[in-house]
């Protein structure tokens, strides 16, 4: 949006004002993070239709989806996207059938965990190599990477290990809603400011640019939770 390279706001038709909701650029909307909400809204239209296609077909049904989604067998189409209607419908199938799924992760944490550092070599081999047409490992790395998360986070939990903290999870859907162009006026600038770049100031940038949007984006949850309750229970949907 710096670039000098867009067509002028002022020069903006109803069109190009929808489209920043919807199909900015690439299929994102113009605050790419909300890609995830507008596309979970499509997929809420269909909620009947998943919930007897998954009542019905079972695991079957998640397998169907989740073999879409693993090899890219989908349209391009933004806002119609395979990746929300899998995972919509993996949760659902755990509520349906009153499945907990931390219980079902827990024992396959040590599994996962190794899986995974192999998926994180083999991912790496394959970017050195110029591979690009192996995406389904990317998407299986995704799944064995969320299993292995969630199985030593309740694992830890469990153990009084590590415990909630409800502010941090009250303030999260806040600093996901507003972290997206911060982050990426930043890394612009950043990358300006670092000429000529080294491997180390770009690895730097890569750890202290999120760290920083964050902690900015807790503080300023926190001022408009404490001087504003109603306001940011507005905005934050009653969350």
């Amino acid at each position: 949006m710096t670039s000098g390279r867009n067509k002028l706001i002022v020069d903006y038709g109803w069109l190009d004002w929808m489209n920043l909701f919807w199909n900015y650029r690439e299929g994102m909307p113009v605050c790419y993070q909300f890609w995830f909400i507008r596309d979970l809204i499509f997929v809420v239209l269909f909620v009947p239709v998943l919930y007897y296609f998954i009542k019905y077909c079972k695991a079957f049904a998640v397998v169907l989806l989740g073999g879409l989604w693993l090899f890219d067998l989908w349209f391009d189409m933004p806002g119609v996207n395979i990746a929300a209607f899998f995972f919509f419908s993996l949760g659902a199938w755990f509520s349906i059938y009153r499945h907990d799924f931390t219980t079902i992760f827990l024992p396959l944490r040590w599994l996962a965990t190794f899986l995974y550092l192999i998926l994180m070599v083999v991912g790496t081999l394959l970017w050195y190599y110029k591979v690009s047409d192996c995406s389904w490992i990317y998407n299986v790395g995704i799944i064995v990477g969320l299993l292995t998360i969630v199985s030593w986070v309740a694992y830890n939990i469990e153990r009084n290990i590590l415990c909630v903290n409800t502010f941090l999870a009250g303030s999260a859907f806040f600093v996901y809603a507003y972290h997206g162009m911060p982050v990426a006026f930043l890394t612009k600038y950043w990358v300006r400011l670092c000429q000529p770049a080294s491997e180390l100031t770009m690895l730097t940038g890569y750890f202290l640019i999120p760290l920083l949007v964050t902690g900015i984006g807790i503080f300023c949850y926190s001022l408009l939770r404490k001087w504003f309750p109603a306001f940011t229970n507005l905005i934050m949907g009653g969350r």
